[in-house]
């Protein structure tokens, strides 16, 4: 099932005066809309309005996928044997080694976690994922450690226990891309955890650059508006449309051939919109056929890899109404 934005969703204006208040923020939407990106600039200009030097921010990484667990988020166990002694060492991960960093400076501490939609939260966070409801930025509920996790956090190995809260300086901000398959649900409760901060696709932003296709050449802001629309038309979901930097051609040097736009644009959209609709009114992988008096011809996404498909993917560019240079 796709994930959808629900009603519970906190969805703000954004306003990154207010980020600092945002201790725990998803920035959701369409493929292509450079979600890191997004984060990269709140950043910027938070360290800017706040005069918070760029230097300061501690920034701590990592992507969920379905196979992510608390032992690689959290921390894990590593055991072994000294002086026939059985030694239990607990290793911290990212979310623990962006917690002690936190405690040990004033200044903000991120940690970024990429398409949190696609990993089984509840599990990956274990017990702590009670630290998410926070109040003035710091956890409500701390948690209680067992010996080992208190050991790896102070370091003494004669502390039993401790109690771990977030604290204010402690940010957890995600990307998730809507219209994305969701592994695992995400469900409600979680959700009210966060605020939402969307990040709208533009357009108007795509650099610019040519797509040789055939003996012609396409401008790739041409194509990307020309997709939208028949993605908007034939399944009326804006939010599986495709953003400026579905493509980002950061080498100015290099032409984007017809065999790049296939295996990364129609790949994508024969496998997410038209593969299971192939024979249905809502397959768009079309193109018109003079022999047939205008008639409409359905193709799939292994014909445009044979001797005639460059004409196929002109004929289809047209069908869409995107013409050459």
């Amino acid at each position: 099932m796709a994930l959808h934005i629900t009603a519970d969703t906190k969805s703000v204006k954004p306003t990154i005066m207010e980020y600092k208040d945002k201790h725990q923020t998803i920035f959701y939407g369409s493929p292509g809309c450079a979600l890191e990106k997004a984060i990269d600039k709140a950043i910027r200009e938070w360290g800017e309005q706040e005069k918070i030097a760029e230097e300061d921010f501690q920034l701590f990484h990592t992507t969920f996928h379905p196979a992510t667990t608390y032992n690689h988020f959290v921390r894990t166990e590593k055991t072994y044997t000294r002086n026939n002694s059985t030694i239990v060492e607990c290793v911290s991960k990212v979310f623990m080694q962006a917690y002690k960093a936190a405690c040990s400076k004033d200044t903000p501490v991120i940690l970024i976690i990429k398409d949190i939609h696609r990993g089984d939260v509840p599990k990956i966070f274990g017990e702590f994922y009670s630290l998410l409801d926070r109040v003035d930025g710091e956890s409500e509920h701390p948690v209680e450690t067992d010996h080992n996790l208190a050991v790896a956090l102070n370091g003494d190995s004669r502390i039993s226990k401790t109690w771990i809260s977030l604290p204010n300086n402690f940010y957890i901000w995600a990307t998730m891309t809507t219209g994305e398959e969701a592994a695992f649900a995400m469900d409600h409760a979680f959700q009210r955890k966060w605020y939402w901060e969307y990040v709208p696709l533009n357009i108007e932003n795509s650099r610019n650059f040519d797509i040789e296709i055939g003996h012609n050449f396409y401008r790739w802001y041409d194509i990307l508006k020309a997709i939208n629309d028949v993605i908007l038309r034939y399944t009326h979901s804006e939010e599986q449309l495709l953003g400026e930097f579905f493509i980002d051609d950061d080498k100015n040097f290099y032409i984007w051939k017809s065999s790049d736009f296939k295996n990364l644009v129609m790949r994508h959209l024969w496998y997410t919109f038209c593969k299971d609709n192939y024979g249905t009114d809502k397959n768009f992988f079309r193109y018109q056929d003079s022999q047939f008096k205008g008639a409409t011809v359905e193709f799939t996404f292994q014909q445009l890899f044979t001797s005639k498909g460059d004409d196929i993917l002109e004929k289809f560019l047209d069908f869409i109404g995107c013409s050459p240079v």
